[in-house]
């Protein structure tokens, strides 16, 4: 099966170890992430089309994850239900759709998707305070962005080793 445009459609089974991400959860997590940044880079070029294909394999393949377990974390990439909806979201916004990208902001944040560490919840914020200025909405923007701000500086207290390594570099004196 394949679509319009020749790719092989989201609905079509995937051989093991093929780009649909095999019956691992590597394989799974890997081929994931690949449609992940497909959707960023669509999204990116405006192809509303090329974005929703990609989203669809993404959706289809963190289907296969374990429902229970929230986001994978494998190879220092993150993949499962929660990033694919902040993939989603922030798609939204590049292709001019700030409202729905609101409102999914308001439903992801309501309810934070299980599995994900704080740098990408912190990227949920940012993502939420990009749709809330394109709609206009400044106070909610700036309410986002110092949620992603709370985010960050916890990540840096629990993570001191940037620190510490400037500190012996000899570029901070802390």
């Amino acid at each position: 099966m394949t679509t319009s445009k020749g790719w092989p459609s989201p609905t079509a089974p995937s051989a093991p170890g093929s780009a649909g991400g095999g019956d691992s959860i590597e394989g799974i997590v890997a081929a994931g992430s690949l449609h992940l940044r497909g959707v960023t880079l669509a999204a990116r070029a405006r192809d509303a089309a090329t974005t929703e294909h990609h989203l669809q394999h993404a959706k289809r393949l963190a289907g296969q994850l374990p429902p229970d377990e929230g986001d994978q974390y494998r190879h220092s990439l993150t993949f499962g239900p929660g990033n694919v909806a902040l993939h989603e979201m922030a798609a939204q916004i590049e292709l001019e759709k700030p409202r729905r990208a609101v409102g999914m902001a308001e439903v992801l944040s309501g309810e934070l998707p299980t599995g994900l560490g704080p740098t990408r919840i912190g990227h949920l914020h940012i993502d939420a305070a990009r749709a809330y200025l394109a709609t206009g909405d400044r106070d909610e923007a700036l309410r986002s962005l110092l949620r992603a701000r709370v985010l960050m500086s916890l990540r840096r207290r629990s993570k001191p080793e940037p620190a510490w390594l400037a500190k012996w570099a000899g570029l901070h004196e802390g």
